[in-house]
């Protein structure tokens, strides 16, 4: 597994050898928040911090990040994108529903609620390629497996009947959710392929064929291989100046990755003094360093440089920062 920096990594010095371990799979239970400690819904079935753009700008469940509100601005309590957590019993006309009314586990249970802003994506001064991303809180890789789609609940009813902006969809007219492989920089791994889901497709001549989904929808994601993140993106027929009319909203749930098999590896080949860097509760912790430290903001704003082996950020905005030290460069997130 191959990283620009080892997180909080030890290896034994007793041992000749790295044995290879058997690979764990890891499916997203929403269960087991780690920040939030717990979600907390309202009378809507929603996650009460959707609106939220101080605190969260990632939400954590086992090892996935899920982006929320990257923009850090809710416009008072009435729009936010990336991700949030519903659990709607219902498919009728709602931002929040989901057309299966409920996650996999059944009706009534949580699932991810994704709302797809191309504003954002386009003009943020990030670098980030989506509004929609999923990241791995422990810096490592892993092999994707899959996860479970589903058409929000406003989304389809838009594509059934229009709304004030957006058509009924017709014949020729798709909306599709795409799902790309993030490399280590958490940039689309352009050398890979994207999956293509088609939430609606209507290209055929024959009306009988058209497609709309309704229902949860298992999408292989092996074709992606190991990834360090991926990121989500929609495309619809139906647009007006480059943006899309159709409703940007989608539903997923029990995303499913697999940790990469160990490789056998000579302890004479594993630097010892690697350089680390390892995410505590209100600081950074660097191990190793031969040279200062650098800190800038993801759109390169220089934050500080240093020595020290903590760095203290309790008074930090929270974002993205990118740390550069011993000749490598490694993305954090608070």
């Amino acid at each position: 597994m191959n990283r620009k920096f080892i997180f909080c990594t030890a290896f034994s010095l007793a041992a000749c050898l790295s044995v290879a371990q058997a690979a764990e799979t890891i499916t997203l239970d929403l269960s087991k928040p780690i920040n939030p400690e717990t979600f907390v819904f309202g009378t809507n079935d929603v996650w009460t911090e959707t609106y939220n753009a101080e605190d969260y700008t990632y939400f954590e469940v086992q090892n996935f990040m899920f982006s929320h509100l990257p923009s850090m601005n809710s416009y008072g309590g009435t729009s936010w994108e990336g991700f949030t957590v519903a659990r709607v019993a219902s498919d009728t006309l709602n931002a929040f529903g989901c057309m299966a009314k409920g996650g996999v586990a059944g009706v009534g249970t949580p699932y991810l609620v994704g709302y797809y802003s191309e504003y954002y994506t386009w003009t943020n001064e990030n670098g980030e390629p989506s509004s929609n991303l999923m990241l791995f809180n422990d810096g490592s890789t892993y092999e994707a497996v899959g996860m479970y789609v589903c058409n929000d609940a406003q989304t389809y009813h838009s594509i059934q009947n229009g709304d004030a902006i957006a058509k009924k969809f017709g014949q020729g007219d798709t909306l599709v959710l795409k799902i790309h492989a993030l490399d280590e920089n958490w940039e689309i791994d352009d050398s890979k392929q994207d999956v293509v889901v088609y939430l609606a497709d209507y290209r055929s001549s024959n009306e009988s064929e058209w497609k709309v989904n309704t229902q949860w929808e298992w999408v292989d994601l092996s074709v992606l291989g190991n990834v360090s993140g991926l990121a989500f993106t929609m495309a619809s027929s139906d647009v007006s100046y480059d943006y899309m009319n159709t409703p940007a909203y989608f539903c997923l749930d029990k995303l499913t990755v697999r940790e990469g098999a160990g490789e056998v590896v000579a302890l004479s080949e594993v630097n010892t003094a690697a350089l680390e860097i390892c995410m505590r509760a209100g600081y950074i912790e660097v191990v190793n360093a031969t040279a200062p430290i650098e800190i800038y903001t993801i759109s390169g704003m220089h934050v500080l440089t240093t020595t020290a082996p903590t760095i203290y950020t309790t008074n930090w905005s929270k974002g993205v920062y990118i740390v550069k030290c011993n000749d490598r460069i490694q993305k954090i997130v608070l």
